[in-house]
């Protein structure tokens, strides 16, 4: 969530997204508030956790262009893997009139690829996308994404650490030790536990 004043977040309703922000993008109208919507290129900026912190747990508000195939088809590949779609709901307006839609993607992998290995690694990113009906020839559109494994990453990330944490005082009086063998490498035994010298041989005359 994008935080704008300390107590307040950023918490809008669909149609908050669609009307008050994704319309007066396309009309060129100011927005309630300039910063908590910005310009992404998703499609053309990679794998999602490259462009956004997969540790966030929170959602990334942004306007981003489509790519088209053709005049019908929207290229949805980015990065290594796809958005493919899940669901799609109808938008309307006060008078029951069907002016956009809510569109529900998630990123998969490319076939051959393993992708559970890599949700541990790089989280589950979900996608709302927000659009006008029918579309314009801008193609302009504005998406909430976010990865449903932040959690998870911190948890991982935070594992890590007291891993690390935990071998290094495992290790320091073994490094110590090393140390003080190293600072007196001619070092004698403590003369009050020294086995006393053994007596000269005698001979008989």
């Amino acid at each position: 969530m994008a935080i704008r004043h300390p107590g307040f977040s950023f918490q809008p309703t669909n149609k908050d997204l669609f009307f008050h922000y994704l319309l007066r993008r396309l009309n060129q109208e100011p927005l309630p508030d300039p910063d908590v919507v910005r310009d992404c290129d998703v499609y053309g900026g990679g794998d999602p956790w490259n462009i956004f912190d997969k540790a966030r747990d929170e959602n990334f508000y942004v306007f981003t262009m489509l790519k088209k195939k053709n005049k019908s088809r929207v290229d949805r590949t980015a990065g290594s893997s796809t958005w493919k779609g899940e669901q799609s709901h109808g938008i309307r307006d006060s008078r029951g009139k069907l002016v956009g839609y809510k569109k529900l993607f998630t990123f998969k992998r490319k076939a051959g690829s393993n992708a559970e290995a890599n949700k541990a690694e790089n989280g589950h990113w979900v996608m709302y996308e927000y659009s006008t009906h029918p579309h314009i020839e801008t193609e302009c559109v504005l998406c909430v994404i976010n990865n449903k494994y932040a959690r998870k990453v911190n948890k991982k990330e935070c594992q890590k650490l007291r891993g690390r944490v935990q071998l290094e005082e495992e290790n320091r009086p073994a490094k110590k030790a090393r140390l003080l063998c190293y600072d007196h490498p001619n070092a004698v035994d403590d003369p009050s536990t020294a086995s006393p010298p053994s007596a000269p041989a005698t001979t008989q005359a």
